[in-house]
């Protein structure tokens, strides 16, 4: 594997790591009076605001002029990763609040979507790529889906806050396989910081325009959104995105599923839910996924304007 690609999975594995306790700590502050859309718009407001003071702070705002540059790219990331995932993200886990688990799995149907996307590109998936995605999947299956049988079984979600969690999932594949060519060419931190204050507006319309109040959220979970903006959207998918300007996204894409392997301890302590033999298997489908992603990953072409490039780009 080469320098770039081994930072790529090394920044891959980290923002894992950042998004792990994100959908436990969201399921625990959503519910009484606080909507998912309103939560979420905080979370994006706050990834938001530490990208631009971030940028303040090191004199870097005049940065933020990327977006005049590479607008059509830019509507395309808002539209999936900026927006439309938080905004289906929402709904799925409004509409399964009685057990927002339901819908926990299928958002990790993600990077498999990722796989399948990118095949028709120069990067794209292929057989061992495939193979090593629906693997960690199957994975993603035994440490989320209870055993058969388990007391207090509830029904699976309905087929439409299936379809929207599915829809997340696809803008998620969609953004990270849009943004590797953006962030190739740009510096990673003025485009966080355009991404979610862009989202965070349309957010923002989306709740004025279905009547939401957004002041209508508690002090616990007003803090939550601080620290998820801060951690596992800011921080997390800054990560993400130099990793992708590292790596193709089909390689990268198997990294995701860590976030359920580092997510087991967040959820035996904000959900209670007790890791057994099936988790350890789906654990150990995922580690093994992820070993044959980077194995894969070495053998990469490089292209005449990487070697022009000469390097990644910086923060």
């Amino acid at each position: 594997m080469a320098r770039s690609e081994t930072t790529g999975f090394a920044l891959g594995v980290l923002a894992a790591l950042l998004w792990s306790p994100h959908f436990h700590a969201v399921a625990e502050a959503v519910g009484g009076a606080t909507s998912a859309l309103v939560f979420h718009f905080y979370v994006v407001f706050w990834a938001a605001v530490a990208c631009l003071l971030v940028l303040l702070a090191t004199g870097r705002l005049e940065e933020l002029s990327v977006f005049q540059r590479r607008q059509t790219s830019f509507l395309l990331l808002v539209l999936t990763g900026g927006y439309g995932f938080w905004l289906l993200r929402a709904l799925a886990v409004e509409r399964s609040a009685a057990d927002p688990s339901d819908v926990h799995i299928l958002f990790y149907s993600a990077p498999l979507a990722l796989g399948l996307l990118s095949l028709p590109t120069r990067e794209g998936a292929r057989g061992r790529q495939v193979a090593a995605l629906v693997l960690g999947f199957v994975g993603c299956i035994m440490i989320v889906a209870r055993p058969s049988g388990a007391q207090g079984e509830a029904p699976g979600p309905g087929l439409g806050v299936g379809l929207v969690a599915v829809g997340a999932a696809a803008c998620w594949a969609a953004f990270a396989l849009a943004a590797r060519p953006l962030v190739r060419e740009e510096k990673v931190l003025p485009v966080g910081g355009a991404l979610w204050s862009i989202g965070a507006v349309c957010l923002l319309a989306t709740c004025l325009a279905t009547g939401d109040n957004i002041l209508a959220i508690t002090r616990t979970a007003l803090w939550t959104s601080m620290w998820l903006g801060v951690g596992t959207v800011a921080l997390a998918f800054g990560c993400w995105l130099k990793c992708l300007s590292q790596m193709p996204p089909a390689f990268a894409a198997p990294l995701w599923y860590l976030a359920l392997v580092f997510g087991v301890l967040p959820a035996s302590r904000l959900a209670g839910v007790r890791p057994g033999w099936w988790t350890l298997g789906g654990v150990a489908l995922i580690l093994v996924a992820v070993y044959f992603g980077r194995g894969a990953g070495g053998r990469t072409e490089m292209t005449m304007s990487d070697l022009i490039r000469g390097g990644p780009a910086r923060l």
